[in-house]
Formats: C-alpha cells, sequence, structure tokens
C-alpha cells in the first residue's frame, strides 16, 4: 500500500472517531469534554413557558338598583257624630233629642258614645274624627259618616243608610214637627246641602250592613237589651232615617245613622257604652276592608 494511501485511511478513520465523540457528547448534555478539556459548545432552547393570562380591567361597579317603597296609605276619614250635640244644626236646633232614659237624655248618651267610637277607630288606624249635630266642616269629604242617636221611649233599635230617593225634612222654625219635604212659610233657613247619588246610596248601604251585622251580635237580651232591632233600612220606605239632614250635610262616601235603641225599654243594654262602641265600630271597619282602605 503506498504511504498516500495509508495517510487518506488515517483521516478517515480520525474523522469517523471524531464524529462518534461528538455525537456522545451531545447525548449526554455535556457541555465540555473532561478528556481533552476542549470546551464544547451546546445550544440550549429555552422551555416552554406558558403566558401569564392578560390582566382584564375590572367590571365597572353598577349602581344597586331599587324600587322606591309605595308611599304610605291615606288613612281613611271616618266621621262620627254626637246627635243633638250642641251646636246643633240650622233647622233643627230646638230638637234635643229623646228625654229620659240611663243619662237624662239622649245627648247624655250621644256624647259619650261618638267618641268612644272614635278612640276605637283611631285605635285602629282610622282618621276619625268627630262633630256635634252641626256638621262640621258643612259638606266634608271622607270615607264614611256615621251619626249615633238612642230612640224616644218605646222606639226600636235601626240602623239606616242614606238612600235616593229621600231628601231632607223640613220643620216650623227650628225644628217644630211635623216634617215636611218643602219647605214651610216660617221654616228656618237650611245651609247648602249635598246630594245622596246611587253611588253614595249603595255604599251606605254596605256599610249599614256591615254595622247592622255588628250591632245585631251584641243587641241582646243578656247584654240587657229589651226592644226590637229593625236591622239595616237601605230603602227610603222609613222616612224617618232616610231623611235624615245629616245625609244633606255630609260629602262622605257612606252615610248611616244609629238608633242604638229606645229609652227606657233598653237602658241596661244602652248603659253598655264601651260595648256598643266596638260593635260600631268593627262595622266600620269591616265595611273599609272590604273597600280595600284598611288592612
Amino acid at each position: 500500500m503506498s504511504r498516500g494511501a495509508l495517510i487518506t485511511g488515517a483521516l478517515a478513520i480520525v474523522l469517523v472517531v471524531a464524529a462518534v465523540v461528538l455525537a456522545v457528547l451531545n447525548s449526554g448534555g455535556a457541555g465540555s469534554s473532561a478528556s481533552t478539556g476542549t470546551a464544547i459548545a451546546t445550544v440550549t432552547t429555552p422551555e416552554a413557558t406558558t403566558p401569564a393570562p392578560e390582566a382584564t380591567a375590572p367590571a365597572p361597579a353598577t349602581a344597586a338598583r331599587t324600587t322606591p317603597p309605595p308611599p304610605p296609605r291615606a288613612r281613611p276619614v271616618v266621621w262620627v257624630q254626637a246627635g243633638h250635640a250642641e251646636p246643633r244644626e240650622a233647622g233643627y236646633r230646638a230638637q234635643t233629642g229623646a228625654g229620659g232614659g240611663l243619662f237624662g237624655g239622649e245627648i247624655g248618651f250621644t256624647t259619650r258614645l261618638a267618641p268612644a267610637i272614635v278612640r276605637r277607630l283611631r285605635q285602629a288606624g282610622v282618621d276619625a274624627r268627630e262633630t256635634p249635630g252641626e256638621v262640621t266642616p258643612n259638606m266634608a269629604p271622607g270615607a264614611a259618616f256615621v251619626a249615633v242617636h238612642h230612640d224616644a221611649p218605646g222606639g226600636q233599635a235601626v240602623v239606616g243608610a242614606a238612600s235616593t230617593g229621600g231628601g231632607e225634612n223640613y220643620y216650623h222654625g227650628e225644628g217644630t214637627p211635623p216634617p215636611s219635604p218643602t219647605p214651610y212659610p216660617d221654616s228656618a233657613p237650611h245651609r247648602p246641602a249635598t246630594t245622596v247619588s246611587p253611588q253614595v246610596a249603595s255604599r251606605s248601604a254596605g256599610l249599614a250592613r256591615a254595622v247592622a251585622n255588628r250591632f245585631g251580635r251584641v243587641y241582646t237580651p243578656a247584654n240587657g237589651a229589651n226592644g226590637s232591632f229593625a236591622g239595616a233600612v237601605t230603602d227610603a220606605s222609613n222616612t224617618r232615617v232616610a231623611n235624615y239632614y245629616a245625609f244633606y250635610r255630609s260629602g262622605a262616601d257612606a252615610r248611616i245613622i244609629i238608633e242604638a235603641g229606645g229609652a227606657g225599654t233598653d237602658d241596661a243594654f244602652l248603659r253598655r257604652v264601651d260595648l256598643i262602641a266596638d260593635a260600631v265600630a268593627d262595622g266600620v271597619l269591616d265595611h273599609l276592608r272590604d273597600r280595600g282602605l284598611v288592612q
């Protein structure tokens, strides 16, 4: 073999060995050769990293949506009249009520009963207001008007409603009988009057029935009642109650009159003012609930 061929073969062997060494070194990840002391450059690939999520702006604060509370319910106004109490109505000033009885006369009873009813209605949240015989103020509006009386000896208990087809009575002077649907030449002047519309008559009938229902439960012999109770009169058949003058001075939506019994016959019952006041107030409240005016 020639000298040149030997040299060529040796170089080939050296190249093969060098390639093997480099392969081994690269597979081991070594950065230098311990056997030769020669620094071997290595290329490192940076580890893959998960990118941090992009910062997001906080959602703008939204104002809390609140529904304003409903306005407070207006308290219904109920007028309670102490029958015949002074000052009395023009054209009726001579009518002082039934005489006799437990309290020495009708006024002694009505001026006890009316404020007791007012107190109980106020306790239930009603704007209850008392008025004397002279309806004050004249033509005042309200949810209800309740006049309280008792009858003469031998009379009966009744709840009368304002109704269409009636009208206030006129008398001689300031109230001398007999009553008349038209003025006498000497009748005292009356104040301006309201009217009883079909709607007022309907509501008055409802109020009369509600109060009669409650009143009838306590108007019993066990409570001292010895007369009779005619219940609710809701038409013009009983002119004595249908033509009650205060029905034509009140501007309330419902108007009634209560004769709580007869003097003498029902004295033991009429003595129980608080019992009667509770019954009347409960009947008024029943009516107001039916109309959605109180809870």
